[in-house]
C-alpha cells in the first residue's frame, strides 16, 4: 500500500511537470502558405492549391522551422500540359525583415525534382501585368510612406511609418499611407506613375532582388521596366534588408531616381527604424542634405554598425519642395488663344492607346526597334513602352509635347493619368 501511495505521488509530480512545461514553451502558430495569384500562368483548370502547400510545406520543412519563418508565398508556373511545371518560393523570416527566394523544379505536377536555393528571378518569370495598365490614383499627392505588417507583429515598422506620414504631414505634403494589404505590387506601379509624387518610404522585408509586398514582390525588373527617367525627381527609401546591392540598386539608379536609400547589409529591426525615422526628419523637416544625412543619423542614432545603409543616385541632394497646391491642377489657362491646358502622366503604350502619342518601327541590323513620339509636335518619347511620360496640350488634344503645363515646376501638371530587435530589416 505504501508502494502504491509512493507510485501515485511520484505520477502527480510527473503530471504537474509535463503540465507546467506546456504551459511555459511557447505555442507557434502555423506558418501560413499562400499561393498567389499568376495571371502570366494560369491553368484553365486552376492548379491544386492544397498540393502545392503541403509540397512545400514538405520540401522546406515548414513545420520543423515556424519559429524562424512568418510566412511563404508561391507562385505557381504552368507546363503546356497544365500541370504545375515549377514554383517560385518566398520565405519571409520572422526574426528579420529578410526573405530568400527559391525556385523548386517539379515532376509530373506535384512531386518534387529539385530546389534552387538563393534564386534570381529571370524577366520572363515576372508578373508585370499590373504595370502595363498603371494609372496614377491621385496626382495631388506627394509621398507614399508603406508597409505590409501590423503592429501585432512588427510595431516599430508601423510606429516608423506613422512618424514618416506625421512628420511629412507637418511639413505640409500631401501624404498617402499604406499598410498591410494595402502595400501591393499594383500600389507601387500606380503611385510611381505619379509626376507630382516625390518619395516613397517604405520598412518591410527585402532582399538583393527586391521587396516583399502583400501579394508578392516588386523586383528589379520592374524598376528596368520604368526606362531611364522613370523615376526621376522621385526619392526611395527601401528600410529593408539588402536592398542597396545588385540587381535592385542598379535597376532602380537606372531609372533616373533622384536618390535611393536601403541596406547594404542586413539592418537590426529597431535600431534601422531610429535612422530611417532621422534621415527624414533631417532632409524633410529641416531641409538638410540627404547623402550627408545618412550616417550622421547612424552615428547619433548610435546604429551599431557603420555604414549599414547605402545612398545613391545622381538627382539632387536636397528632398523636392511641397508644390502640391499650385502643380496639381488638371488645366490651366495658356496665353496662346485661352485654351486649357491640360497635362497626361501615363506610360508610353497607354498614351499611344489613348490617341496622344504614335509609335513606329525601325529596323536596326536584325532587330526591330519601336520608338515612341507625341502627336502633333513629334517630340521623341524614346524606345520604351512602359516608361512614365508627362504630355501636355494647349489646342484640345491636337498637338501634344513632352512636360507639364507653362507655368508648373517640371514633373508637376496632373493628373488624369490615362491609364528594438535583434532582426533585420
Amino acid at each position: 500500500m505504501k508502494r502504491c501511495n509512493q507510485f501515485v505521488r511520484m505520477f502527480k509530480i510527473l503530471f504537474c511537470g509535463i503540465l507546467l512545461l506546456s504551459l511555459t514553451v511557447p505555442a507557434f502558430a502555423e506558418v501560413p502558405i499562400e499561393v498567389l495569384q499568376n495571371r502570366l500562368y494560369a491553368a484553365p483548370g486552376g492548379f491544386d492549391a492544397g498540393r502545392i502547400k503541403e509540397l512545400v510545406k514538405s520540401a522546406f520543412q515548414i513545420s520543423r522551422n515556424e519559429q524562424h519563418i512568418f510566412r511563404v508565398m508561391v507562385n505557381v508556373y504552368g507546363a503546356e500540359s497544365g500541370l504545375p511545371d515549377h514554383l517560385i518560393v518566398y520565405i519571409l523570416a520572422k526574426e528579420t525583415y529578410s526573405y530568400e527566394t527559391a525556385r523548386v523544379n517539379l515532376l509530373h505536377g506535384y512531386r518534387l525534382g529539385s530546389i534552387q536555393r538563393d534564386y534570381v528571378e529571370a524577366p520572363d518569370e515576372v508578373d508585370l501585368l499590373y504595370d502595363t495598365y498603371a494609372s496614377c490614383p491621385d496626382n495631388t499627392v506627394e509621398m507614399v510612406f508603406a508597409t505590409n505588417l501590423s503592429s501585432s507583429q512588427y510595431p516599430t515598422a508601423v510606429k516608423a511609418v506613422d512618424y514618416a506620414a506625421s512628420l511629412a504631414q507637418s511639413a505640409g505634403y500631401n501624404v498617402k499611407v499604406l499598410k498591410g494589404s494595402a502595400e501591393n505590387k499594383a500600389a507601387y506601379a500606380n503611385w510611381l506613375a505619379c509626376s507630382n509624387l516625390k518619395m516613397i518610404g517604405r520598412v518591410g522585408h527585402g532582399s538583393t532582388s527586391g521587396i516583399a509586398v502583400s501579394d508578392g514582390t516588386v523586383d528589379y525588373n520592374f524598376f528596368k521596366g520604368l526606362g531611364s527617367s522613370g523615376l526621376k525627381n522621385k526619392v526611395l527609401y527601401f528600410n529593408s534588408c539588402q536592398t542597396h546591392n545588385s540587381p535592385l540598386e542598379p535597376a532602380i539608379v537606372g531609372a533616373g531616381v533622384q536618390k535611393f536609400v536601403g541596406g547594404n547589409v542586413n539592418l537590426y529591426v529597431g535600431p534601422s527604424e531610429e535612422v530611417f525615422k532621422c534621415w527624414l526628419n533631417k532632409v524633410v523637416s529641416q531641409k538638410q542634405a540627404m547623402t550627408s544625412s545618412l550616417p550622421a543619423c547612424e552615428k547619433s542614432t548610435g546604429y551599431p554598425q557603420s555604414g549599414a545603409h547605402g545612398i545613391s543616385g545622381g538627382g539632387s541632394d536636397y528632398c523636392p519642395a511641397s508644390g502640391s497646391s499650385s502643380s496639381s491642377s488638371s488645366s490651366s489657362t495658356s496665353s496662346s488663344g485661352g485654351t486649357a491646358c491640360q497635362s497626361y502622366t501615363a506610360t508610353n503604350s497607354q498614351h499611344v492607346s489613348a490617341g496622344r502619342a504614335y509609335a513606329q518601327n525601325v529596323q536596326s541590323g536584325c532587330s526591330t526597334i519601336t520608338n515612341y513620339y507625341a502627336v502633333g509636335s513629334n517630340q521623341s518619347l524614346g524606345s520604351s513602352g512602359t516608361t512614365s511620360t508627362t504630355l501636355y496640350t494647349t489646342d484640345g488634344g491636337k498637338t501634344y509635347r513632352v512636360g507639364g503645363c507653362p507655368g508648373y515646376e517640371e514633373g508637376g501638371g496632373t493628373g488624369s493619368g490615362g491609364g528594438s530587435g535583434n532582426g533585420c530589416n
